[in-house]
């Protein structure tokens, strides 16, 4: 019946345009509820936990550009951004992570190394992005991960499967060397001290001024990453 249904989609031109925007749109009402009620419980949440342990991170993208600009989070922004230097996480980090409740939906792997993970907080999706410096010290960077087609998704077990078909960019930042504490909404936040270069570096020099439209595109700290070696990991919970 589900494959009957399907083609039918198809053969009228529904699978791919009016039926898939559905069902994006309703899954971004739904993460956007989630965000609405749990958005900031979870991210004092998490504070809590890397203020405990005395780990240094800081809240990035969108998040950051929200909390400084709006004084909120992005109506738009759908989930939390953070970031942290990859020589500073650990398996410890994780299992904190987990006991207070975050369940872990996703990972990229770029070189073998572990590059950005997703969680999961009372349906609030939180990336995680894993930083390392340039050799000269100058900037630190990212990977942002794409597929230019369908992602080749291969079962592992019953919980875990992997997509190995990716491309990727690099996103420079500013270094962050030194950390401040901002209130937000009564709950004291990391921050870069130097935020306003790190926000001008990622949305430019108007970044002060609302853009619903902006995405990647107009980034000019973004540059292909060629003969890319990167792994995908997705979890069910």
């Amino acid at each position: 019946m589900v494959k009957f249904i399907v083609n039918k989609l198809r053969k009228y031109g529904l699978y791919e345009t009016k039926f898939v925007k559905w069902l994006k749109l309703c899954a971004l009402r739904f993460i956007g509820r989630k965000m609405k009620k749990y958005g900031l419980p979870c991210l004092e949440k998490f504070n809590s936990i890397m203020d405990e342990a005395n780990i240094k991170y800081w809240v990035d993208f969108g998040t950051l550009l929200g909390i400084y600009r709006d004084g909120k989070f992005i109506d738009h922004d759908f989930d939390i951004d953070l970031g942290m230097y990859a020589k500073d996480y650990n398996k410890d980090i994780e299992a904190l992570l987990v006991k207070n409740g975050f369940k872990k939906i996703r990972e990229f792997y770029a070189f073998g190394k572990l590059s950005e993970q997703t969680w999961n907080w009372n349906g609030v999706l939180v990336d995680l992005f894993l930083y390392n410096e340039e050799e000269n010290g100058e900037r630190i960077f990212i990977y942002n991960f794409y597929t230019d087609g369908e992602a080749n998704n291969i079962k592992i077990d019953e919980k875990t499967s992997k997509c190995n078909n990716l491309k990727a960019q690099a996103c420079y930042c500013p270094k962050v060397d030194v950390i401040v504490k901002h209130d937000f909404n009564g709950i004291n936040v990391s921050m870069p001290e130097n935020t306003v270069e790190y926000l001008k570096m990622n949305y430019g020099e108007n970044f002060m001024t609302p853009d619903k439209y902006w995405d990647t595109s107009k980034s000019t700290n973004i540059e292909e990453v060629e003969d890319i070696v990167m792994e995908e990991y997705l979890y069910k919970i």
